[in-house]
């Protein structure tokens, strides 16, 4: 969602983005692999005729399930409303961690489950934590923002609901069993990111906001920032921002943050910015010792673009995270 105030800014950089990962990826096909700019901000993508067509398969420590058919879906299309992970050891009697992810353009849920590898990312979780990609896009695989019906008020809440109803291990469930919600977005996933936050009645849940290379809405997450700024400062809630090629919008958001918290009268000691290491990978226990986190990234995974390996690099560490705390019943 692009800021009205700024709506000249906005839109033309995200357009600009969108052309630029076009251009990339018609070179690449025809001349091979392309070296971004410095100052590019999204790389090379897979074609929506190119989405996988095959099944997810199930790991060693988790069962994976696809749900199609919603009452509650962002459209009426072919591919899946929902992909959902549950550990294998799941309790239903113990409260639930429900942690949301978001792909960018050019993929559907399974592709960004397999490609973002998020079976292996989320092997060590707590036995409770549970991993929902819900299809926001009207059109999965397209290069659009429009969310279709998930933009509506209380969608996604009510599509929780009922996947939680269609999975045998959480059928009774629903998410007043949920303590807590970690919502993570990869690029274009800010949207549906925004609309989760804002619009779905779960801010009480929120204890953690992650952001891979997707802050392309200015001042999408500020209003979340500066509502939870004590919870955040004292490490009881959590706000990440790992970015390539949204660097200038993220170095913006963490000087509202320290803005944030010099208003609120709170240390600046819970915030960190990493901006000199790009090619240095944090570890998990690095994230995990810090509640508010600004980390330029330009690693490359599996030969993919850093804008695409950010998701495979800190899915994992945000979620372990979130865990750390402990439950309150």
């Amino acid at each position: 969602m692009i800021n009205i105030d700024n709506f000249d800014t906005d839109a033309a950089i995200f357009l600009v983005a969108v052309l630029a990962l076009i251009v990339a990826n018609l070179a690449r096909r025809w001349h091979g692999p392309v070296e971004p700019d410095d100052d590019s901000d999204l790389p090379d993508a897979t074609e929506p005729d190119d989405l996988p067509d095959a099944p997810l398969v199930d790991d060693a420590t988790g069962t994976v399930f696809e749900l199609s058919n919603l009452d509650h879906r962002s459209a009426d299309h072919k591919t899946p409303d929902a992909v959902v992970r549950v550990p294998n050891n799941f309790n239903p009697g113990r409260p639930v961690h429900l942690v949301v992810y978001n792909h960018g353009f050019y993929t559907d849920i399974r592709g960004a489950y397999r490609d973002a590898q998020l079976a292996e990312q989320l092997a060590g979780v707590r036995a409770n934590t549970v991993l929902l990609l819900p299809e926001w896009q009207k059109q999965p695989g397209a290069a659009s923002g429009d969310q279709g019906r998930f933009s509506q008020a209380g969608l996604f809440h009510d599509m929780v609901n009922e996947v939680f109803s269609k999975i045998g291990v959480l059928r009774g469930l629903t998410l007043d069993n949920v303590e807590r919600i970690t919502i993570l977005a990869h690029s274009a996933g800010y949207g549906p990111a925004e609309t989760e936050i804002y619009k779905n009645g779960l801010q009480s849940k929120i204890v953690n906001v992650t952001l891979l290379d997707a802050l392309y809405d200015r001042n999408g997450f500020d209003r979340w920032i500066k509502e939870n700024i004590a919870d955040l400062a004292a490490g009881r809630k959590r706000f990440y921002n790992f970015f390539y090629g949204t660097a200038a919008y993220s170095k913006n958001q963490a000087g509202t943050v320290r803005a944030a918290l010099k208003d609120g009268g709170l240390p600046d000691s819970a915030l960190v910015e990493d901006y000199d290491h790009g090619e240095v990978v944090m570890s998990p226990a690095a994230v995990l010792s810090r509640s508010l986190l600004f980390k330029f990234s330009s690693v490359r995974v599996n030969g993919m673009e850093p804008h695409f390996s950010i998701p495979n690099l800190y899915v994992g560490p945000a979620v372990l995270a979130s865990d750390s705390e402990p439950f309150q019943s």
